[in-house]
């Protein structure tokens, strides 16, 4: 397979296949939620309340109480599911505001996807897993139609108590691989567009991942960045997940620009 890793065209077809991508990207830690709700506390609590309401509020028999943890999985599932469907609105609506950026130099939008053989044209720059990747912004023979297959935004860290030099930091968001390609290596080569980016722009970049998504925090510790915070966030009601403030010294990437 050949990829091509190239900016994000504003007013294209990128538009609607980047928020597909986002979309799968938001609801693919559907049931790592789920399952880390279903074994907190309060779900039990739930389960036991429930339970009671059945055999003394409603007069059920008590072989009637064992009914309270289905139903309780269904509404947490449920719970978890808005909550994700809200999520993605929320960035649906932050990716709109980064395409309306994209105008400023230190805003950048990378975009991955599968292309045709044109051995007169493509640069191949990278291999690895049977997959091919090149650098080519104008490439021809792209398929609009099929879907993305990876995306990442770089945009300068909002910082409103000014703790740094106006727009001196990087943040990477938005990093986003198609399921059926994850661990291929992909997300290397769009992370490196992104530093790439960094470099030129910022004297540090940072980013955030989830326990959740332990594979993109993994990407980034070996990308040479380190772990500066780690805390609970309340993503979805009753649940709530341990964060990673991540960071690096753009300098430790100026090798980059040699590539």
């Amino acid at each position: 397979m050949l990829i091509n890793v190239r900016p994000f065209r504003p007013g294209s077809s990128d538009e609607a296949r980047a928020r597909a991508l986002l979309r799968e990207a938001v609801f693919s830690s559907v049931f790592a939620y789920f399952w880390r709700m279903a074994v907190r506390e309060a779900t039990a609590q739930i389960v036991l309340l429930l339970a009671a309401a059945i055999f003394v509020g409603f007069g059920y028999p008590i072989q009637y109480t064992a009914l309270s943890v289905p139903i309780t999985l269904f509404l947490v599932f449920v719970l978890v599911v808005i909550g994700h469907w809200n999520k993605f609105r929320k960035l649906e609506r932050e990716l709109d505001e980064t395409i309306r950026k994209l105008a400023s130099p230190k805003v950048g939008f990378w975009i991955a996807e599968e292309v045709e053989k044109d051995r007169g044209r493509r640069r191949r720059f990278g291999r690895k897993k049977g997959l091919e990747y090149i650098l080519d912004e104008n490439y021809p023979k792209a398929n609009s139609k099929k879907a993305l297959l990876a995306m990442v935004v770089v945009e300068p860290k909002r910082d409103p108590d000014m703790q740094e030099p106006p727009e001196s930091v990087g943040w990477i968001k938005r990093l986003a691989v198609s399921k059926a390609l994850r661990r291929r290596g992909m997300a290397d080569f769009i992370v490196d567009e992104a530093l790439k980016h960094c470099v030129r722009h910022f004297r540090a970049v940072e980013t955030s991942t989830s326990q959740c998504h332990e594979s993109a925090r993994s990407l980034f510790v070996r990308k040479g960045f380190d772990v500066l915070q780690s805390y609970h966030s309340n993503v979805f009601p009753l649940t709530s997940a341990k964060k990673y403030r991540l960071r690096m010294p753009c300098i430790l990437k100026r090798s980059l620009l040699d590539d």
